[in-house]
């Protein structure tokens, strides 16, 4: 059983009751291999907030955190923040390695997951295969 308690979001795999006090739940991000509970130290994070802690933290509970936020109510601003990186070269050199790591690792495991779904019933699903395909393009010029 693994249990961490880190900076900005705590998280830990099978055992939700094993969460401490004045945490606040956070919905997982769904594509993830293993059944995880995200608890928050904060009942409400920011866009900024989040972006900043995905773009610079080297934690694994602090990115998945952030990540789930991302998946479930930030989606249409990680777009527009995408969206301003393909436009501005010096933003885009400066978070080169953090966008990577994100497109690597977490929007592929997003877009491959939502791959069969219906993008009716979940509005995010679109939203992650255009970031995809921008990412694709930013990525291997």
């Amino acid at each position: 059983m693994k249990y961490f308690v880190t900076k900005d979001f705590t998280y830990a795999y099978t055992q939700k009751q094993r969460a401490t006090k004045n945490l606040h739940e956070i919905t997982a991000d769904p594509s993830l291999k293993y059944e995880t509970f995200v608890f928050a130290k904060k009942p409400d994070y920011s866009f900024d907030e989040i972006l900043r802690i995905a773009l610079t933290t080297h934690s694994r509970s602090d990115y998945i955190g952030a990540t789930s936020l991302i998946y479930f109510k930030y989606y249409n601003q990680m777009y527009d923040f995408l969206l301003q990186l393909s436009q501005d070269s010096a933003l885009f050199k400066k978070h080169k390695r953090a966008i990577a790591r994100f497109y690597q690792k977490t929007l592929k495991r997003w877009v491959k997951f939502v791959e069969y779904s219906d993008d009716t019933l979940y509005p995010q699903n679109e939203v992650f295969r255009k970031m995809y395909e921008l990412l694709t393009i930013l990525i291997t010029k």
